[in-house]
C-alpha cells in the first residue's frame, strides 16, 4: 500500500526463540511472487549479492533490531530474507508465533523540510600546513554531503579531514541531501591559516656516552648514545647545542633522537649543566642528573625517531645541554652526532601574535530549556570572554550554557593574549524551540523485590536490581505518571543507568499498580499483566540502557512496569533516590 509520509527510519525486529553467535544477515529481495504455503529451498527467491546488514550475536528471549536505511522500503510490497549464520542455528518467531516479526517505519507526514546544515571543524586557526577535522551536524536525515573547502578541493565524506597548504583566509560551505531535499551553509572567513613560523634545526656539538663499569674511561667519539640501570653496569648520555645564533622569542622546541636498538624504556630526559666535554666526559665527572625530569621516554622502536617537547628548556641564545638516564636493564641505544643519524633541535621562533578567535557549541538547536556546551577553537588565546546572547556571560575557556527560554540567540567570543585580542561573531547560532508536549517523565515509584527475602522492603533504595536464579531472583518496578500526557506518541524511551552491568540488561512488561513504593515486596508484588514489551541485551557498567516502550503508550494515565531479568548476572540500575534516576523519554507527533 502507499505509505502516508515520508520515510526517515526502517528497522526490523525479531524475537529470538534460540541463541546463536552469529544472528544472520538481512536481504531485500527483488522477487515478492513467493507464496507462504508454496515456498521451498527449490523455488526461493534468489539473493541479492550483498545484503542490507550482517547481524552478531543474539540472545534467546530478546528482541533483534536491525537498522535497515532508506533504501529497502517503498510503496507496496517488500521482502526479506534470512540467511547467512554459522552451524549454530539461530531461531526467530514467525508471523504465527507468540512474537511476531515487526518492520517499524518513522515516517514524516506533510511536506518534508529539507536538512538544517550545521557542521564544526577543528582546529580553525594555526600555521601552514593546517589539517582541519570537520564534522557534520545537520539534522534532518541527510545521507549526502558535498563539502567546498574554499581552496579548490572538495569531498563527499560525512566528517572529512583537509589540510590547507597555503596561508590565507578560506570559506567553507556544505550541502547536504536528505529526504526533504538539499540544505546549504557557508561559512564565511572560517579557516585562518597564517604563515609557518621561522624553524631551526641544530645538531649538538658535542655529545658522549658515559659508563658505570668503566668509570674513568671517556666514549666521546662512538657513533651510538646508551642508556641503561643496571647495578653496577648502568649508562647515560649527554648532548650539548650551540645556540648562540638563535633569534627571535622561541615558540616551540624539540629533540630528536635516532633509535639503533629499541626497547620498553627509552629513558628519561633532564636538563643539565653544559660545564663538560665530549671527549673528557666519564661516569665519575659526569654532569649530575637532577631530580625532575623534561620527560620520560616510554617505548622506543628500532630505526625510528624519537620526539621530546623540550621549549621549557629553551630560553633564548647560549649552550643548553640534555642528560639522558633512567631506563631499565634493557640497553637502548641512539645515533650520536657521529653516527648515520644525528640527534636534532627543532626550534621554532616567531614573535607571538595576537590570538585568533574561534568557537564551536552542541547542540545548537532544539526544545527548551536547551543546554549547550561550547567549545574554544582559538589558538593563542590566553583569557577568554563569551556573551550567549541572552544577557549572560562567562570567562571559562569551555563553558556550558543553559537557555531556558525559546528563540534565536548570537553568540560572542572575545580572546585575548599580551598581544591584543580577536572576536568572533556567530549570528543566530543557537536556535531554541518551544518544548515538546511530550518531555521526559521521572518516575513516581519504584521498588525492587528479593525472592530470597520474600518480605523486605526497599523502597527507599537508591538501587534497583534484576536477576534470574532459583530462589534469588530481584524484579524492579517502576511508575509514571502521564496524566499530562496528549497527542500521539511517535516514540517512547525507557531509560536506565546501571551501577554494575550485565549480559542482559532486562526484559520489560507492563503490570497493574496494586503496589506502593513503601509497602512492594516479593509476597505482594503484582505478576505482569500481558505479554512481553521489549527487552535488551548487554549493558555496560556506567552507561545507559534503552527500552523502546512506544508500543505500551497508547494513552494518558498511569503507567506500571516489572523489569525482569533472564540472567544469573545481576543487572543495577539507579533508582529515583539515586544519583542518576530513570527516565521516560516521549515523543509526540507534531
Amino acid at each position: 500500500s502507499t505509505l502516508p509520509g515520508t520515510v526517515l527510519s526502517a528497522k526490523l525486529r525479531l524475537f529470538c526463540t534460540d541463541p546463536s553467535n552469529s544472528a544472520g544477515s538481512v536481504y531485500k529481495l527483488a522477487d515478492n511472487t513467493w507464496s507462504e504455503t508454496g515456498i521451498t529451498w527449490s523455488n526461493k527467491p534468489a539473493l541479492p549479492a550483498n545484503p542490507l546488514l550482517v547481524m552478531g550475536g543474539v540472545t534467546n528471549g530478546f528482541w533483534i533490531e536491525a537498522e535497515l536505511g532508506l533504501a529497502a522500503v517503498s510503496d507496496g510490497l517488500v521482502s526479506f530474507a534470512l540467511a547467512g549464520g554459522t552451524t549454530n542455528s539461530a531461531i526467530y518467531s514467525s508471523r504465527e508465533g507468540a512474537n511476531p516479526p515487526e518492520l517499524v517505519l518513522l515516517l514524516a507526514t506533510g511536506a518534508v523540510s529539507p536538512p538544517v546544515v550545521s557542521f564544526t571543524g577543528t582546529p580553525l586557526a594555526g600555521p601552514a600546513p593546517l589539517s582541519v577535522s570537520f564534522s557534520d551536524t545537520s539534522t534532518g536525515s541527510p545521507t549526502v554531503w558535498s563539502w567546498d573547502f574554499g581552496d579548490g578541493s572538495s569531498s563527499s565524506a560525512q566528517n572529512p579531514t583537509h589540510t590547507y597548504a597555503a596561508p590565507g583566509t578560506y570559506f567553507v560551505i556544505l550541502d547536504a541531501t536528505g529526504p526533504g531535499g538539499i540544505g546549504s551553509l557557508t561559512r564565511l572567513d572560517y579557516v585562518v591559516v597564517s604563515p609557518p613560523p621561522p624553524t631551526r634545526t641544530f645538531v649538538p656539538n658535542a655529545d658522549a656516552r658515559v659508563a658505570e663499569g668503566s668509570p674513568t674511561k671517556n666514549y666521546g667519539i662512538e657513533s651510538t648514545l646508551r642508556v641503561r640501570t643496571q647495578t653496577g653496569g648502568s649508562g647515560q648520555s649527554f648532548l650539548r647545542f650551540d645556540l648562540a645564533s638563535l633569534s627571535g622569542n622561541v615558540l616551540s622546541a624539540k629533540l630528536r633522537l635516532f633509535c639503533t636498538d629499541a626497547g620498553t624504556s627509552g629513558g628519561r630526559l633532564h636538563a643539565v649543566s653544559s660545564a663538560w666535554t665530549e671527549t673528557g666526559v666519564n661516569w665519575n665527572n659526569k654532569p649530575v642528573l637532577p631530580a625532575a625530569s623534561l620527560a620520560t621516554l616510554g617505548a622506543v622502536t628500532l630505526n625510528t625517531w624519537v620526539e621530546i617537547d623540550v621549549t621549557s628548556a629553551i630560553s633564548g641564545p647560549g649552550l643548553v645541554s640534555f642528560g639522558i638516564g633512567g631506563g631499565n636493564t634493557n640497553t637502548i641505544l641512539y645515533s650520536s652526532r657521529e653516527g648515520l643519524n644525528p640527534p636534532q633541535l627543532v626550534v621554532v621562533t616567531g614573535n607571538p601574535g595576537p590570538p585568533l578567535a574561534a568557537f564551536t557549541g552542541t547542540p545548537l538547536s532544539g526544545a527548551a530549556p536547551l543546554l549547550v556546551a561550547f567549545t574554544d577553537q582559538s589558538s593563542g588565546a590566553t583569557s577568554w570572554l563569551w556573551d550567549f546572547g541572552d544577557g549572560t556571560s562567562s570567562t571559562e575557556q569551555n563553558p556550558q550554557h543553559l537557555y531556558p527560554t525559546t528563540g534565536t540567540y548570537t553568540v560572542t567570543l572575545q580572546v585575548t593574549n599580551a598581544a591584543g585580542d580577536d572576536t568572533e561573531v556567530r549570528a543566530d547560532l543557537v536556535s531554541v524551540t518551544a518544548p515538546s508536549p511530550g518531555g521526559t517523565f521521572l518516575p513516581v515509584a519504584d521498588a525492587r523485590a528479593n525472592e530470597n527475602s520474600p518480605n523486605a522492603v526497599a523502597g527507599s533504595d537508591p538501587a534497583l536490581r534484576v536477576r534470574q536464579a532459583v530462589g534469588g531472583s530481584y524484579h524492579a518496578y517502576l511508575r509514571f505518571d502521564l496524566a499530562s500526557l496528549s497527542g500521539s506518541v511517535t516514540s517512547a524511551k525507557l531509560r536506565l543507568f546501571s551501577s554494575d552491568g550485565s549480559d542482559v540488561a532486562g526484559r520489560v512488561f507492563l503490570t497493574t499498580g496494586a503496589w506502593t513504593e513503601a509497602g512492594l515486596n516479593w509476597a505482594n508484588m503484582p505478576a505482569p499483566s500481558g505479554p512481553l514489551v521489549t527487552s535488551t541485551g548487554t549493558v555496560a557498567t556506567g552507561a545507559w540502557a534503552e527500552f523502546d516502550l512506544t508500543s505500551a503508550l497508547t494513552s494518558p494515565g498511569e503507567l506500571n512496569l516489572v523489569i525482569q531479568s533472564s540472567s544469573s548476572n545481576s543487572c543495577y540500575y539507579s533508582s529515583r533516590e539515586g544519583a542518576n534516576p530513570p527516565e521516560l523519554v516521549v515523543t509526540i507527533a507534531p
